[in-house]
Order: C-alpha cells, then structure tokens, then sequence
C-alpha cells in the first residue's frame, strides 16, 4: 500500500488520539475528506478506531513505524541529493554495513573542499576544539596530530584509535606527544583500515579513500547535525570493540 501525503499527513496528525473534528481542524480539510483518507488507513491497520464516550482515532504501532521509514527515507534522499557522489567515488568498505545502513542520519552534511590537502583542515580542528569530548579514527599522519592531540586531551576528554601503520610512525617520529597524550587521554589501536574521522559534540567529519586506493586529504564530509554525532559515535564503538588500548610506554 503506498500512502499518499495527504494519508502520511493524517497519520502524523493521529500521534495523539483525537476526535474526527479535531483532526478536520488541525488538518484544514472537511470531516468528509478526513473520512476518505482515513478508511483505507483504518482497514491496513495503520490506525486504530477507539471507542468510549466520543469515537477517537490513533495512529496505531505499525502506523507510528511507517512514519518512521518514511522520515528516514526523506533523510536518505537528503544525503543522496548533497553528497551522493562524494560516497560513490571513494571506498566505502571501510564502513560496515550496520553502520552504513543508517547514512540517512548524515542528512544535512555536505562536502568541505580543500584547494590545498596537506594544510590541516579548520573545520575539523574546530569540531575537535570546541568540545568537551571528541573521538576519532586516523589512519594517516599528520605533522600536526601529535601536539594538537595532546594538547586537546589536556582540558577534553579525547578517545582515539590510530591504524597499526599510523601507530608504529607516531611511536618513532612523536614518541614524547604520545606520551603526554597518554596521561589524559585514551588510545587504541586497529588493523589497518581505508578511513578517517573524528566525532564529537561539535559535530562529525570524515574523509574517504579514493576507488584506486589513495588517501583523498581534499574532500572531508562535514556534518553538524545531532544525528551525525550519533552516527559517528556508532562507528566509533565498532572499530573500538575491534581495538587494542595502548598504556603509557617508555
């Protein structure tokens, strides 16, 4: 059964349950045209007919879950028409699939372009600075990371997971930053994944590997949004559960 709008209108208007003269107000139609969507809305089970002292209508759990789909189906078209092509032109192997199956919460992102990829990107060290908490996955190396990693965990709760390859650089080029890094904050480290990003209550930023297999340090997906945060706390926990801690080392 495919709804139209004016059906998916009264299912959202039926969250709370209301009298059929409640609804022809809240949605500007005649009892009439409320009664003509809301029957085959009635025999789908999508909303329930209470009875008591005055006949009442309420979107029923199935109801409530269609609007749900649909919400995340706007928000897929959302992400599909921003960034679509951001996604098909780099490796997305390195997302899994559990993950990836909710990209509809990266609604409202879009790509940051960078005219030159090896400067540090502002609005990534923005969403690292700004917080009181950020977590992130490298699996590349920046001159800048260690000192700036340090000297965030200093005043901010910072979780990180470097690569084995990222890791093993670090040790032999910063080893005296990852130790201070240490004592405030936490590090794990990985298998070696095609992917970079960090989260956390600023927003999320993220940045991808070519199809050919290079770094692509010009484009970062950039997303503010709450539901972004939460997706990228999931992508977090998945590779963290995937980690080793790294303790203090001499």
């Amino acid at each position: 059964m495919k709804l139209s709008p004016s059906q998916l209108e009264l299912l959202e208007s039926l969250r709370n349950r209301r009298e059929l003269s409640e609804v022809s107000k809240i949605t500007g139609r005649s009892k009439q045209a409320v009664l003509f969507h809301l029957k085959p809305l009635l025999r789908s089970g999508l909303v329930r007919r209470l009875k008591g002292k005055r006949v009442c209508y309420q979107t029923s759990k199935l109801g409530l879950l269609v609007l749900e789909f649909n919400a995340r189906l706007r928000k897929l078209e959302g992400v599909v028409s921003l960034v679509g092509k951001f996604f098909s032109e780099h490796d997305l192997a390195a997302i899994p699939h559990e993950v990836f199956e909710k990209i509809y919460m990266l609604d409202g992102c879009w790509v940051s372009v960078r005219k030159n990829p090896y400067e540090f990107h502002d609005e990534l060290e923005g969403i690292l600075t700004e917080s009181g908490w950020a977590k992130g996955l490298s699996s590349v190396y920046h001159e800048r990371f260690p000192e700036l990693f340090a000297s965030i965990a200093s005043n901010t709760d910072v979780e990180l997971i470097l690569t084995k390859d990222v890791f093993d650089i670090t040790v032999k080029r910063a080893g005296t930053k990852l130790n201070e890094f240490l004592r405030h904050g936490k590090m794990y480290v990985c298998d070696n994944v095609r992917l970079a990003f960090v989260v956390s209550e600023k927003g999320f930023a993220m940045a991808l590997y070519k199809l050919d297999g290079v770094y692509d340090a010009q484009n970062i997906l950039i997303c503010r949004t709450e539901d972004a945060v939460r997706w990228g706390l999931k992508l977090f926990e998945y590779y963290k559960l995937r980690s080793r801690e790294v303790k203090q080392f001499s």
